[in-house]
């Protein structure tokens, strides 16, 4: 149905345009009205729901510049054809096709403008000079554009929502032409002395086994630092005596081209001929490169022009007399007829130069004043001022210290605190008293804390997880004072021992053991505890009688239980291991405490 609408309505512009048929205007007009009715009265294309509905542009033929400026046969020739897809059914949707011209591409900005709206369907088939005559200015030369075909539906109206843009850039105009650069010299780098010059010598003649005319060789490089193979033609001049010359045929046959970031090598070699014709001189040899490129349409050829200095030098050395002594003209022993120093000049002592005190007394002075006490470890203090600036210039000094207002004198003096000072921290400082000179001090601050100290807490007797071991306790330390962190070394009594701050040890018999712990702090203090623990072995239970009622609250098993009592680092423990009801653990627990009631326990002692 939309082929024949379309069809008709070529038919009815070829007959507006007076191409067939001699219809009248009136009756073109009318067949014209009716072919529109039609036409807005189709659906578009409908298809699947599953895809969103979308337009596309087919442009031909497909370029980036069209040279179509004032050419309307060529923007004729310019087709944009219209593509939509995936349309749902009852939905009147308008493509809208217009062009904008963006920015001008020799740096001018663009103004936008745009021709007017062809809703869909009138022509799926614009071509360039359907917007060229709508444009206010036409098209214009060198400028950049945009074809833009948006998809809406008649809910949308004409403002700026659309379902779907597409979009096709172009430029009116002649694609720019590319200059071609000039491609950069090649980068000629030869083994020379250190003066830059090749340096021979006569005597070197005849050196060479395989070739004993050659006098000498170096090693030289053309290197091509341009993104492309370059290729190129090499010259030489030179001027030397007759019979000899230099042999650089090696770059008469060097290979071309020389690849891209690429570098060849070849040797130069000075022939003196048989016999030698090669005299003491100075010259120089001239390479003359012309290098091109392949790629003529992106680069331009360029010539080179490179120079080695060489130079023959006669090494005939006569050697002189040598005459040894001081060659130095502001010793006490100069020797205006040495050639050759000797290394016995003697000089002429400098005045001493007239001392000044100095700015800085105790510069150099060394000194060690702790960081961190603790409460009853001792500490040396000390301070060494003979080297310090003010020991130079004056000589001796006396040294005192004050201690939280304690003054001692000395270099150095060993310090003892007994008790924690207010705030924490002691005041310290020394004062160095330079003899017929000033004083002056040096002033810090130790932290002090508590003695290094700690006890010991143990568990009563563990069920033993190691087959034939006879039962377990768990030890535990606590640290405090001193500088942590701590170390721990436990010995059980029985050649085992442990570095765990909490262990539990299983031991392998009965018997009376002797635990002792050493704690060792970061200063290195150290301080020891000791416990005894007694494994004891279970009795039969037939030989204790049973009240008839303790069966009520006896156990089935063997029931483990002790009264530990701790404190000041010692610790006392009576394990029992025996079939005792619970009635008779209570007595033996309230005779325990009743027991330690009576001892002068100290202050901090638990009992478990």
């Amino acid at each position: 149905m939309y082929r024949i609408i379309l069809i008709g309505l070529r038919y009815l512009v070829d007959v507006g345009k007076g191409r067939c048929c001699g219809i009248t205007r009136t009756r073109l007009s009318i067949l014209m009205i009716v072919a529109v009715f039609l036409l807005s009265s189709l659906p578009l294309h409908v298809a699947s729901a599953e895809y969103e509905p979308s337009v596309s542009i087919t442009v031909t033929p497909e370029q980036e510049y069209y040279d179509a400026f004032e050419n309307e046969t060529i923007q004729q020739s310019i087709e944009f054809r219209m593509n939509w897809l995936n349309l749902q059914e009852d939905t009147n949707y308008t493509v809208q096709l217009y062009v904008i011209k963006e920015y001008q591409i020799y740096g001018e900005d663009g103004i936008k403008s745009s021709a007017p709206v062809f809703p869909w369907p009138n022509s799926p088939v614009k071509t360039l000079y359907d917007f060229a005559v709508t444009l206010p200015s036409g098209l214009e030369n060198n400028t950049n554009y945009t074809y833009f075909a948006k998809l809406r539906t008649e809910e949308q109206g004409q403002g700026d929502s659309y379902i779907y843009l597409a979009q096709y850039n172009f430029t009116i105009g002649q694609e720019p032409v590319v200059e071609p650069q000039p491609l950069q010299k090649l980068e000629l780098n030869c083994v020379l002395g250190e003066d830059g010059v090749w340096d021979m010598e006569t005597e070197d003649y005849g050196y060479l086994t395989d070739s004993p005319s050659i006098l000498g060789t170096i090693g030289c490089g053309l290197t091509n630092i341009n993104s492309v193979p370059i290729s190129f033609n090499l010259s030489t001049s030179y001027s030397i005596s007759d019979g000899a010359g230099f042999d650089i045929a090696g770059i008469s046959y060097f290979p071309s081209p020389i690849m891209e970031f690429s570098t060849k090598s070849f040797n130069i070699s000075l022939d003196c001929g048989e016999p030698s014709h090669c005299e003491e001189t100075t010259g120089s040899i001239t390479i003359n490169a012309e290098i091109y490129s392949e790629d003529a349409t992106n680069w331009t050829g360029n010539d080179s022009t490179y120079f080695i200095e060489y130079k023959i030098e006669n090494n005939t050395i006569i050697t002189p007399t040598l005459i040894w002594g001081c060659m130095n003209e502001s010793a006490l022993n100069f020797n205006p007829n040495a050639t050759e120093d000797d290394g016995s000049c003697i000089f002429p002592e400098p005045p001493d130069p007239e001392p000044t005190p100095p700015d800085c007394l105790l510069c150099n002075l060394t000194y060690f004043i702790p960081r961190e006490m603790s409460v009853g470890t001792a500490a040396t203090l000390n301070a060494d001022a003979t080297a310090s600036e003010g020991w130079k210039y004056y000589g001796g000094a006396n040294v005192s210290w004050n201690i939280n207002g304690l003054l001692q004198n000395g270099s150095e003096i060993e310090y003892t605190f007994t008790t924690i000072p207010i705030g924490g921290a002691a005041n310290v400082s020394f004062c160095v008293d330079f003899t017929n000179g000033p004083e002056d001090c040096v002033f810090g601050s130790i932290t002090v804390n508590q003695s290094l100290g700690g006890y010991i807490s143990q568990s009563s007797l563990l069920e033993p997880i190691i087959l034939d071991n006879v039962g377990g306790v768990h030890f535990d330390v606590s640290a405090s004072g001193g500088l942590a962190p701590y170390a721990y070394q436990w010995e059980f009594g029985d050649g085992n021992s442990s570095t765990n701050n909490s262990v539990v040890h299983e031991f392998a018999d009965w018997g009376l053991y002797n635990v002792t712990l050493v704690i060792t702090d970061a200063r290195n203090d150290t301080m020891e505890l000791g416990t005894y623990v007694e494994i004891l072995q279970p009795q039969s239970s037939s030989e204790e009688s049973i009240n008839v009622q303790d069966d009520e609250d006896s156990e089935s098993e063997i029931q483990p239980f002790a009264i530990m009592a701790t404190g000041g680092g010692t610790l006392a423990l009576v394990l029992l291991t025996r079939h005792n009801g619970r009635k008779k653990m209570e007595k033996m627990l309230g005779a325990a405490r009743l027991k330690l009631q009576d001892e002068r326990a100290l202050d901090g002692d638990e009992l478990w």
